[in-house]
Formats: structure tokens, sequence, C-alpha cells
């Protein structure tokens, strides 16, 4: 899940920079086709003395003529009547139009990158990607963590630690356990005075180990008290 989590940020994070430089661009196309518009208007608005004099069909489609590359703009703006009354206005009509053209300036040089650049566009743009940065690093830690975890808390097979004891030497061939005949049946007490030290005494329950039980019972005790001072503590 959180994988796929991270994938998916990842792709979000990666359409909107695609996204905001496709703006980017469109925005510059813009600016630039309406750079290319200007000397174009400008030659239109320049020709509406022209058509201002012209009363008459022929003298507005002579004048068409002349300046045949703009004729299909010209008439797509002000188209012949079809009165034919008002076609000795078609020229005084397309004189007022030109005139009243919007030429604008071209943007260029310092002020074409400032309007390129919205400062408060790539203020939210940054800050959009200054979160999505942020939710990938939280999905990444929370990855660490479950492998960090998986590791801590997988079983692992430890095998059993083997205690050494060492085995009989040859000057004590008869070694036996403590309080036990050899084959001989007899009791070796030195033999198993030294036994002592390397096997340790059976427990009878009956009569009980008093040593090791009074040690167990304050092992017990011991452990009781500092559990309900750990939960004094707490509290």
């Amino acid at each position: 899940m959180l994988v796929g989590r991270l994938i998916d940020l990842m792709w979000r994070q990666k359409r909107v920079r695609q996204h905001d430089d496709q703006l980017l661009q469109a925005h510059i196309d813009s600016v630039q086709a309406s750079n290319d518009r200007v000397p174009l208007r400008a030659a239109l608005q320049a020709m509406a003395p022209e058509f201002a004099l012209a009363d008459t069909v022929k003298k507005v489609e002579t004048l068409l003529k002349k300046h045949k590359h703009y004729a299909k703009v010209i008439v797509h703006w002000v188209p012949r009547p079809t009165d034919a009354e008002k076609e000795a206005t078609w020229g005084a009509a397309i004189s007022e139009y030109l005139k009243n053209l919007k030429v604008g300036e071209v943007v260029e040089g310092p002020s074409e990158i400032t309007t390129f650049v919205d400062p408060f566009k790539v203020e939210l743009q940054e800050d959009r990607m200054g979160r999505l940065d942020d939710r990938i690093l939280t999905v990444t830690k929370r990855l660490v963590q479950v492998k960090a975890s998986k590791d801590l808390l997988a079983p692992r097979n430890v095998p059993p630690k083997m205690v050494g004891v060492n085995a009989p030497s040859a000057a004590s061939p008869g070694l036996t356990i403590d309080n036990e005949a050899d084959s001989n049946g007899t009791v070796d007490r030195v033999s198993t005075s030294e036994e002592i030290r390397w096997v340790p005494s059976p427990i009878d329950y009956r009569s009980g180990n008093k040593p090791l039980l009074k040690h167990l019972e304050d092992q017990e005790t011991s452990g009781a008290i500092f559990t309900m001072a750990a939960k004094t503590v707490r509290k």
C-alpha cells in the first residue's frame, strides 16, 4: 500500500510539473502571436484613410486588389452589403472599422520576461510542489520504518548455546556423580568434591534445597517489589 501511494505521488508530481510547463509554453506562444499581429494591425489601420475615400463598390474592390494580402481579412471583418443602396457606404464602413482597430504594443526585452513569469502563479506552483515533496518524504519514512520493524521483529533461528563440560581426566578415571558409587561399589569423596564444581546437585522437591529455594524466593519477592515500584512511577 505504501509503495503504491509513493508511486502515485511521484507520478502526480511529474504530471503537475508537465502541466505547469505546458501552461507556460501556451502563454509564451500567446504573447509571441500577439507580437506578430502588431505590425499587421498597424498596417491595416494605416489603410483607413484610403477606404474612407472609396464611395463606390468599384473603388473598394480596387483597393482590395491593391492590398491583396489583407483583402480576405478585411472582407471577413466588414463583408459587402447585400442591399444595393448601402454599397456606397461599404468603403466608409471599412475605414471606420480599421480606424478603431486595436494595434497594441510589441512585448520584448525585459518586459517580455516579466510577462511570461507571473510571481503569484510561480509561488502557487512552488507551494504545490513543496506539499507533494513533503508527502513523498512522509511515505518514504513510513516505508523505512516498516522495513526496519520487519527486520527487527522477524523470527530468527538461533542455535541453542552448548555448555561445555570437562571430561574426566586420566588421573581420576573413577570420577563419578556426587554421592554415587563407582564400578567397584565405593564412593570417592575426593572425586565427588571436584564433581560439585561442574555438576549441580539435584533438587529434592520433597525435602527441598533450602539455599536454592530461598534464593528463588528472594528473587521473586524483589521482582514483585520492582514491578510495583515501576507501576507507581508510571502513574
